[in-house]
């Protein structure tokens, strides 16, 4: 009997193993679907939600994404505490002087401290025409990321044309002529 109380713990770690291995090697499938949802914003329209500014232009304390239509506009989602988004931060500049108001650029700061976003811009620069506060994330999640940086090409009827996860460099600009 002793035997018998040997061989248990082997054949259930065999039966664990077994089975992890079926429920890893059948996540192929929902992977490819997720990778299909990640992508559905691309089409759809840009969400109208009204954002807070993050910098008071005047008269103006909020952003809607429907003033932009009629302009062909780059939308990116940074924040201060984002890496990244200072990799990919002089390329907004770069757009700003390549196409001036041809093209919009509209900075969302996302889940971020005012005044740290406030100073990271005038650390860096502002290329942005208007930047909006996501404090809470809200319109991220409305905008479908993952993360940041993130940033969307927009045409003039507000369709989302291309989105971008993760850093963008120059090349963006191959996609802006083509598109807009």
């Amino acid at each position: 009997m002793s035997k018998i109380y040997k061989i248990i713990p082997f054949v259930l770690l065999i039966s664990f193993t077994a089975i992890f291995m079926f429920k890893i090697l059948s996540k192929e499938d929902k992977s490819e679907k997720f990778n299909e949802l990640s992508l559905s914003s691309e089409g759809k329209n840009i969400p109208d939600d009204i954002v807070p500014l993050l910098i008071d232009a005047g008269n103006e304390k909020d952003l809607s994404f429907k003033d932009y239509k009629g302009k062909f506009t780059v939308v990116n989602l940074f924040a201060s505490w984002c890496i990244a988004c200072v990799a990919e931060h002089g390329v907004f500049t770069k757009i700003k002087d390549k196409y001036g108001d041809e093209v919009q650029i509209v900075g969302v700061n996302w889940r971020d401290k005012k005044d740290d976003a406030i100073n990271w811009l005038e650390k860096y620069g502002n290329p942005y025409n208007k930047v909006a506060y996501d404090n809470f994330g809200k319109y991220g999640i409305s905008l479908g990321i993952r993360g940041i940086p993130e940033t969307f090409l927009v045409d003039k009827d507000g369709v989302i044309l291309k989105h971008f996860r993760g850093n963008i460099d120059i090349s963006i600009t191959n996609y802006i002529d083509e598109l807009k």
